[in-house]
């Protein structure tokens, strides 16, 4: 498997993962009350990142992602988005944070030059 593709896999399930946590934490005359992401958006940055894991993993792994590469960095600045608004708790700053990172990995090519 490509590098790339490894990395793009590891950074979904970050974002799989962030998903679950706590996104915003309110509390109320000492009542704390919080949210998790797949109760709101995070839905959203659920599927998405689902997404760019399975674009990973189709196709020839050997080989770094082709132009589907667009299609990732797409879907890693969608997530980014959906958690800017919501950024409160360490759910929404790991998806925004793996979102940013899914939309510059998409673009490197992470495979050793051989020298001669």
């Amino acid at each position: 498997m490509s590098k790339q593709r490894m990395v793009l896999i590891i950074a979904s399930v970050i974002g799989i993962v962030a998903a679950f946590l706590p996104w915003v934490s309110i509390t109320i005359l000492g009542v704390t009350a919080t949210v998790s992401g797949i109760e709101g958006d995070g839905m959203i940055t659920l599927i998405l990142f689902i997404i760019v894991g399975v674009i990973c993993v189709l196709g020839n792994r050997a080989e770094p992602l082709g132009k589907i590469k667009f299609l990732c960095a797409l879907l890693g600045a969608g997530c980014a988005v959906v958690a800017l608004f919501a950024p409160v708790e360490i759910g929404g700053i790991l998806t925004l944070l793996t979102g940013i990172g899914v939309c510059i990995l998409s673009f490197l090519r992470m495979e050793r030059k051989e020298t001669v």
